[in-house]
């Protein structure tokens, strides 16, 4: 018995969904365990306010105004393997924490090194 296309394609689905779930569980984000602690507070019910570096208070939600008022706050911190810095909204107060870019892992470049200075080394007793 032939399949329809309506029946392949509910038999298919299963599939989509379990390698689409795998997908968003990979990347360098699930490489550390934990959520990197924010200073910034998000909510309705207090005014926007600085006390960088200690507390941000924000906004939950950005504004139209915030694609073209935002300013880098403070100078960029390196935390848990990542460069971050706060930007805020200057009209609304909004706050976000923009990754920068992941700052590689010192020892493990450094036994690295040692492995390639090494591992092209020529032995004189081998090649006699």
């Amino acid at each position: 018995m032939p399949y329809t296309r309506n029946a392949f394609i509910a038999k298919a689905a299963p599939l989509v969904s379990v390698s689409r779930r795998n997908l968003r569980r990979s990347g360098p984000w699930h490489k550390r365990p934990g959520r990197v602690p924010s200073i910034v507070q998000y909510t309705d019910g207090a005014v926007p306010s600085i006390e960088y570096p200690a507390r941000i208070v924000s906004p939950p939600r950005a504004a139209g105004c915030c694609a073209l008022s935002m300013v880098n706050v403070g100078d960029p911190e390196k935390e848990n393997g990542w460069l971050l810095q706060y930007r805020r909204c200057q009209r609304c107060g909004f706050t976000v924490r923009r990754i920068l870019r992941e700052v590689p892992d010192e020892e493990l470049l450094a036994e690295l090194r040692r492995s390639l200075a090494h591992a092209f080394v020529h032995n004189a007793r081998e090649a006699a």
